[in-house]
């Protein structure tokens, strides 16, 4: 994960987090879907969980793939969704100030 939100002269901190969801093998791209809810619930549990305020994404192609939003308050807002995963096992989740524009596309 990257962490957009911590002042560090524009740079990211690096975060590594380690879940065991269910996937399921894709048709159209080398590689697998997790559903994004399932992803949030297991991250949200362990040491690595995302406090608030944020916004959470990852990409699909040139778009940002929004799927979470943590409140001041830390509530998660998580919508269904599928989400890429790669034939590594992995992902890469940007987070985000909820003050910038995300869209998903």
């Amino acid at each position: 994960m990257e962490d957009f939100r911590v002042p560090n002269d524009g740079e990211p901190e690096h975060l590594l987090a380690e879940v065991v969801i269910p996937l399921r093998t894709s048709a159209t791209h080398d590689g697998y879907w997790a559903n994004a809810q399932e992803l949030v619930e297991q991250l949200q549990l362990g040491p690595s969980r995302i406090d608030g305020p944020a916004k959470v994404f990852c990409r699909r192609g040139k778009y940002k793939h929004c799927f979470m939003r943590m409140s001041d308050a830390n509530d998660v807002e998580c919508q269904p969704s599928s989400l890429q995963i790669s034939p590594e096992l992995s992902i890469q989740i940007t987070i985000e100030a909820v003050s910038n524009v995300c869209l998903q596309a």
